[in-house]
């Protein structure tokens, strides 16, 4: 009998049935198959899972029926590897297992191409569905639409600009890009003046750039147009000869197979492709197409688990080395992480069916050629570095020289092109007299900036839980389109004008949970969930109360002017104001949340500010004081109100506030959503740093005037600074003038570069001399880059882990094998300071009326005798 396989789209179903020769029946699942729903009182469900509960959906009773109709068959789940598929097989699963009364339970196979040998491995790796992983994937959305609904309820409305709803995942992504933005502004100093030219040599032009010019320059860099045109002065009409030329080899390592970041900023900057089009080409080729008539996949998914198994496709890409190339090109590499690999590496992208566009298959080409690069060996050959001297100037000029192709005969991309030209240096000799053809003036910073990336912030993302998929990508291309983000032609992310006023405006609504916070808040409260440590329950509703606590409504809300029917017969001799007793009816809360179909967040509209209201001071001191353990919104604002003076007779009390009002959430201490101090005593043997008063003297002269350099802080941290300031400007870092053996600045060459922190907490390296204005955000190495040039190269980490140096100059792909044994040059960061975090402040119940519970004020009537 044969099994049943259930996919998700037609290609894949057509691809199946081919690659298997009709082994296998295929059902086809287009749409979320059921309803999910939680119940926490229900003791014991047949779905395997105690809480949640299966249903069909309305649109997909069809796919029920047939699944039911299966039962005696095998059934596997070929769905993709992304939230969505895992979700989607975990609704199924649990449907199969509650219909037969866990009798029968389908299998969960994840496919890394729709080939014939890669479908028969992943028949024999079989494995259950991971019910932990979905449920988490269903909590999630839980938390997003209660942070949805709140948004809505502030700012009345849920979407911003161009109508691109306010969810977790889009706020996360403007509050990193923003976040970048900011500290790059906040260190980057002004730019600067470069003077670019263009030399004749032997072979024909070849570009340079002044290195220095008497009495006004020495790094290349002018503070501003005078000066550039001081400097052009001094060479105008001058001859020009060749000082001295420098020679250095250089090994590139070919790259790995494209992970979906990759070819991301690949597709964008060299094809020209958006986003979304780049990730819908990525499944049209992992789905397949009819090629000499039979439907097979193109190409492996990026979306499974890294340790998919690829030695099968890696072997017949090496083949397909040596049939193009030669044997003594090869060069066996293993893969590892989430690649996309070509599953016929014979197959062109020129010989791929009309099915497909033309930006597809140059797309396609490029997927197909590096993996071909990446079994192939390492391209060789020599640096040249031209210095040439006229009037009181000095240009430097580069250029390689290729002596062994290596892997560039099949892949370029991201290259620097002039690798295969024919080099302009190659005759140049010491002594020749040259001439100035063009002199290119042009505003340029002094380092690179580094400005996020698609694999910058899918790795930042990824700490907030959210993978780098095809959800995330169509919203970073709704982002594009709405007037959010913008890329630049090197592939580097800049945050628009819409960006920074939804940014500004959810600061005014959440002011205790600024930007980032509040994605962290929001990732902390469901990690608590997903571990166990939270009921789900519990974890929503004090979610939803903090929102409703520290929430600012930015939107004139309409006050319901009817008395709720308990406050009308109520025979008490508690007064409230008269506003207050106005918006305490039942359901006063609800009626704050603008109905469904709510108008969309203007870019240049003003929110309103909201109305003032008795009691308004009052109410944002006690927000700051520890709130009471299950405290309901309506009770904080009871207790805020501002009584009468007391009349003749009458006495003022203070009294607890009733302790019995939300019994549900009393086992729960309430949570902090401040940044607190760690009390924790430290580890044994761990190093504990001795505050040090700023104003203390150190022990070291200053360098430049031989007085002492005095410790002083600022924003960014502690730091040493001459004493005879501001005579003496010398300032250098705490943490690097303990240190021994810092890197030099690879920018000046003057002063060592020392590790900080931005405001937001993010590490940074600088150079601490004054004029400098060297800044990375990885750590640097004073490595040189062969293939552009750049003083020094960055630490990353890859994909599959592993740690490499990288060019940080935007749209220069090199990179080299990292020496973990201490060979490599870096900054050092070992006094840096530990990056506060958010903690919980857990504060339990006051045992009696004072201490931290809320009080409430009550008129006590006194009859005189």
């Amino acid at each position: 009998m044969a099994s049943l396989v259930i996919v998700d789209s037609e290609a894949k179903a057509k691809s199946l049935h081919d690659q298997t020769g009709g082994d296998y029946d295929v059902l086809l699942l287009r749409a979320m198959p059921m309803k999910v729903t939680h119940n926490p009182k229900e003791p014991k469900l047949y779905s395997g899972t105690v809480g949640f509960q299966f249903a069909p959906a309305d649109d997909a009773k069809e796919f029920a029926k047939n699944l039911l109709t299966n039962l005696q068959k095998d059934i596997y789940l070929a769905l993709d590897g992304e939230e969505r598929g895992e979700l989607w097989s975990w609704v199924v699963g649990k449907f199969l297992f509650a219909a037969t009364k866990g009798r029968k339970s389908a299998r969960r196979i994840h496919v890394s191409g729709f080939a014939e040998q890669e479908l028969a491995a992943s028949f024999h790796m079989v494995e259950p569905v991971d019910d932990g992983k979905a449920a988490a994937l269903y909590i999630r959305s839980l938390f997003n639409g209660c942070l949805i609904r709140h948004i809505n309820r502030l700012l009345g409305t849920a979407s911003g600009p161009g109508g691109i709803l306010l969810n977790f995942s889009f706020l996360t992504s403007l509050f990193l890009l923003e976040d970048r933005q900011a500290e790059i502004a906040s260190f980057a100093g002004p730019a600067k003046w470069r003077i670019n030219v263009r030399l004749s040599g032997p072979r024909g032009d070849f570009p340079a750039h002044v290195q220095e010019a008497y009495g006004i320059t020495d790094d290349g860099f002018f503070r501003d147009a005078a000066a550039a045109k001081k400097a052009v002065a001094l060479f105008e009409n001058q001859p020009c000869l060749v000082k001295k030329i420098e020679e250095t080899e250089f090994v590139i390592e070919p790259p790995m197979p494209y992970s979906l970041a990759e070819l991301l900023h690949d597709g964008v900057t060299l094809l020209g492709m958006g986003p979304a089009a780049v990730v819908r080409s990525v499944h049209k080729f992992y789905g397949g197409a009819e090629i000499n008539g039979r439907h097979t996949g193109l190409t492996t998914t990026p979306f499974v688990r890294s340790s998919m198994d690829h030695e099968r496709t890696m072997a017949r890409i090496r083949l397909e080395v040596v049939a193009c190339y030669g044997e003594e090109e090869l060069v066996a590499r293993g893969v590892e992480g989430r690649v996309i690999l070509p599953l016929l590496p014979g197959l062109a992208g020129s010989e791929l069916p009309d099915f497909f566009s033309e930006q597809e298959k140059n797309l396609y080409e490029l997927i197909r050629c590096r993996a071909l690069a990446g079994q192939m060996d390492a391209a060789r050959g020599l640096h040249l570095l031209v210095e040439c001297g006229s009037g009181g100037c000095l240009f430097h000029g580069r250029g390689p020289i290729l002596h062994e192709k290596g892997f560039l005969q099949v892949f370029q991309g991201g290259y620097d092109p002039n690798l295969l030209r024919e080099s302009p240096l190659a005759d140049l000799a010491e002594g020749r007299q040259i001439r100035v053809e063009q002199v290119i003036p042009e505003q340029a910073s002094s380092v690179a900036l580094e400005y996020y990336t698609f694999e910058t912030l899918f790795d930042d993302l990824r700490d907030f839980s959210l993978p780098a998929e095809t959800s995330m990508v169509i919203m970073m291309q709704q982002m594009l389109d709405k007037g959010y983000l913008a890329i630049d032609a090197n592939g580097s992310f800049h945050l628009e004008e819409n960006g920074g006023k939804v940014v500004a405006i959810l600061n005014r609504a959440f002011p205790a949970m600024k930007g980032i916070n509040l994605s962290a808040y929001f990732e902390q409260t469901v990690n608590e969930v997903i571990s166990g440590r939270k009921p789900l329950d519990f974890a929503l509703k004090q979610f939803d109360q903090n929102f409703v606590m520290h929430g600012v409504p930015l939107v004139k809300v309409q006050v319901p002017r009817t008395v709720s029917l308990q406050q009308q017969r109520s025979k008490k001799i508690i007064k409230l104001s008269g506003q207050t007793e106005a918006g305490l009816g039942e359901g006063a809360i609800e009626e704050q949340v603008p109905e469904k179909g709510s108008p969309v967040l203007s870019a240049d509209a003003d929110v309103c500010e909201p109305l003032p209201e008795a009691g308004e001071k009052e109410r944002s001191d006690l927000d700051a004081q520890p709130e009471e353990e299950g405290e309901s919104a309506a009770a904080a604002i009871i207790a805020s109100e501002v009584l009468p003076a007391p009349e003749s007779g009458e006495e003022m009390e203070t009294v607890g506030g009733p302790p019995d009002e939300t019994k549900e959430l009393e086992p729960e201490e309430h949570e902090s959503l401040f940044t607190a101090p760690s009390t924790e005593a430290p580890a044994v043997g761990q190093r504990v740093m001795e505050p040090v008063a700023a104003g203390e003297k150190g022990e070291k002269s200053c360098p430049a005037c031989g007085r002492q350099l005095v410790l002083k802080s600022d924003r960014f941290g502690q730091y040493w600074a001459c004493a005879g300031y501001p005579a003496c400007r010398h300032s250098e870092a705490f943490a690097q003038a303990e240190e021994e053996g810092a890197l030099l600045c690879p920018v000046c060459g003057k002063e060592s570069v020392g590790a900080k922190r931005t405001p937001t907490g993010k590490k940074l390296y600088v150079c601490s001399a004054e004029n400098c204005e060297f800044m990375a955000w990885s750590k640097p190495y004073a490595v040189e880059c062969p293939g552009c040039g750049s003083p020094f190269l960055v630490e990353k980490k890859t994909a599959s882990g592993l740690t490499v140096l990288r060019c940080p100059k935007a749209g220069c792909s090199y990179s080299q094998p990292f020496d973990s044994k201490g060979g490599n040059d870096a900054a050092g960061e070992e006094s840096l300071p530990e990056k506060k975090k958010k903690i919980l402040v857990r504060r339990k119940k006051a045992s009696t009326p004072t201490g931290g519970s809320t009080k409430k004020k009550v008129v006590i009537r006194r009859v005189k005798r």
